[in-house]
Parts: structure tokens; C-alpha cells; sequence
């Protein structure tokens, strides 16, 4: 299984977040967490399972006490009972060296008020015969002493190196918590930059694709510029046309003043070829605008219709449309159009005289 993510709260710290396997052993990961958290060890530490409500059984592994993912582990302590079951053995002792048998320093002891009392009770006569039996009990007892002597001291050197090994176990165990509380906050920080590596991603993103749509823009923008450049040099063709047709009429007013002096020419007045009208105001409904006679409907107008035939068009195609141009039946003083967008007033139409 994989280890799972846990919190981990104790009195006097700080929640802590670790990973566990969720196949070790209830107790030995309590241990751990006493290690590692530093906690005391004179107290038996025990955890309630928030989530579910119990206190993990020991002897069981932290998934059959059903701890699962993201849940919240409270240590408790209680004192040590009266009679406390010794510690778990982490490093297996060494093999016990066999110990010399202590019944005949039992049996010599318990020989020792018999031969005395059968001494007393047979007299002199039998304490020549008992003396002997009696010095060799003694004998038997010094030694049995003796060697019972040289198996508690090899019993206790055995004890001592126990308990070096125990503390030495000890020690790595609370190194492996240590490092795994180590692990654990790496593995932590790492999630946290690779989150903030896909919001960065994401970021540029967003940015390229408004660099794209600035680009697209700009596109369109040298369009409009081209088509109304095209527009331009049509209308200074035109300009130059009707400039020419009246170098021609100014040539017959000439020849016609040449032929009856009593005569006077007309004035002609020059009119121009092209012109603008601008728009500006708040669209009604529809952003739909009229002007007749060379009066807007709604908002305010600068500029007017030539009164004779023409063309018009919009400055901004994309955003205008012309839905009724200058006829004769208006006397070429009456255009409608519509706005697509309301925030890219005022509008502008050329018209050309045809």
C-alpha cells in the first residue's frame, strides 16, 4: 500500500503532517512519534482516531483500526501501571548463555539444618561418623555459592549490554522519525512549487493569448487602414476628375464670354468631393441612429451630406453597419446605420460624391 498523509497533534506542539505506511504496527508507530516529537517516556502514550471516533488497538496495523488518509491523530498519556510489562525488545538479545543450575545450592542449603538436627540428636558418637558428610555439604554449598555467584555477574553483564543495544536501537529509531518528519516537509514543499509552477504555466498562458489577440488587432487595424488608404486615393482619382471636368467648364465660360460680351457667366461655387460625418451621443435601442436633413435623430452630428449623389461607408466597417444610404427620394440627406458595440463611439462615415 502506499503511505498516507496524517495529522499528528500532541499537548504543548504544533500539528505536525507526516506519511505512514498504513501496514505497520499501531504500537511501534506511536513509538516512533514519541521519538520523533520528543515526547516523554515515562507516561504510555495511546491515539484517538478523531474521524472514527476510537482509540487505535494495539497490535494492530494503523489500516485495520480504519486510519485512513487526511485523518487527525490526538496522542493522549497515562501514567505507567504498577506493574509495568517490560519494553518491546527492538534488536533481538543475543543467545542466553546457559547458567549453571542452582539446585545444589538449594539442596546443600536445605541439608544444612537436617545434618545439624541429626547431629544434635545421635550424640557424640554419631558426629564422628557426620562430621565428614557435613564438611562435604558445606563444600557442596561454597561452590554452588560460588558458581551461582559467577552466573549473576555473567547474567548482569549480559543485562548491561542488553541494555546498550536497546538504547542504541533507540537512538536510530528516533533518527528514521526524524528523517521521515524530514521527508515529509520536503515532499510538502515540493507540492507546494509544483503548484505554483502550473499557476505560472497558466499565467503565460493568459498572456500569450492576449499577445495573440493584441496581434489579430493590429491585423485588423492595418486592414481598416489599407481599405480607408484605398478609399482615399479612389476619392483624389474622383478629386482629380472633377477638377479636370471644371478646368473644362471654366474653359467653355471662356469661350461663351468671348462670343456676347453682355453676358455674364454663372458664378459657379466650388463644392467639395468628400467629406465626413461624425457621431457622438448615447445609442438608443437597437444602437440604431438616423440622420435626415443632415440632423441626427438622437445625439449630436458634425459635418453634412453633399445633397447630390454619393457614396458612404464607415470608418470601422467591423463595428458599423449602414442599414439606408443617401437616395434621391431623400435628396441624398438621409443615411441610417447601426453600432455593434457601444463603448467605440463616436462613429465616422466618408461619403464621396459619385
Amino acid at each position: 500500500m502506499e503511505e498516507i498523509a496524517l495529522q499528528i497533534h500532541s499537548e504543548g506542539h504544533e500539528p505536525h503532517e507526516i506519511t505512514a505506511p498504513p501496514e505497520i504496527e499501531t504500537g511501534e508507530f506511536i513509538r516512533e512519534l514519541v521519538l520523533g516529537l520528543r515526547l516523554p517516556e515515562n507516561v504510555l502514550w495511546e491515539a484517538d482516531d478523531k474521524d472514527t471516533g476510537h482509540t487505535l488497538a494495539a497490535g494492530k496495523t494503523l489500516h485495520q483500526n480504519g486510519v485512513r488518509a487526511g485523518h487527525h491523530l490526538y496522542l493522549k498519556s497515562r501514567p505507567l501501571p504498577a506493574s509495568p510489562e517490560p519494553p518491546p525488545r527492538l534488536i533481538p538479545p543475543p543467545e542466553p548463555t546457559p547458567q549453571t543450575s542452582r539446585w545444589p545450592l538449594i539442596l546443600a542449603i536445605a541439608l544444612i539444618p537436617i545434618v545439624g538436627a541429626g547431629a544434635y540428636l545421635l550424640g557424640s558418637r554419631q558426629d564422628q561418623q557426620l562430621r565428614p558428610a557435613l564438611r562435604d555439604a558445606q563444600a557442596v554449598a561454597a561452590d554452588a555459592n560460588q558458581r551461582a555467584s559467577a552466573a549473576e555477574a555473567h547474567a548482569a553483564q549480559l543485562q548491561k549490554q542488553l541494555d546498550e543495544f536497546q538504547q542504541k536501537a533507540g537512538g536510530a529509531n528516533a533518527q528514521v522519525s526524524q528523517l521521515s518528519l524530514q521527508v515529509s516537509q520536503l515532499t510538502q514543499d515540493a507540492d507546494k512549487k509544483q503548484k505554483q509552477i502550473k499557476l505560472d504555466q497558466a499565467k503565460i498562458a493568459e498572456l500569450s493569448q492576449n499577445a495573440n489577440d493584441l496581434r489579430a488587432s493590429a491585423a485588423k487595424d492595418q486592414d481598416q487602414v489599407k481599405r480607408l488608404e484605398a478609399s482615399a486615393q479612389a476619392s483624389s482619382q474622383q478629386i482629380a476628375s472633377l477638377q479636370s471636368d471644371l478646368a473644362a467648364a471654366r474653359q467653355q465660360l471662356q469661350n461663351v464670354a468671348q462670343k456676347g460680351k453682355d453676358k455674364q457667366p454663372p458664378q459657379l461655387q466650388p463644392r467639395p468631393n468628400y467629406g465626413w460625418l461624425i457621431w457622438s451621443g448615447d445609442l438608443p435601442k437597437g444602437n440604431v441612429v438616423e440622420i435626415k436633413d443632415n440632423r441626427a435623430i438622437v445625439g449630436s452630428l458634425s459635418g453634412r451630406l453633399p445633397g447630390v449623389p454619393c457614396t458612404i461607408e464607415a470608418a470601422d466597417p467591423d463595428n458599423v453597419n449602414i442599414d439606408a444610404v443617401p437616395d434621391a427620394g431623400t435628396a441624398w440627406t438621409r443615411v441610417v446605420f447601426r453600432v455593434k458595440n457601444k463603448n467605440k463611439a463616436p462613429v465616422r462615415l466618408l461619403w464621396v460624391v459619385r
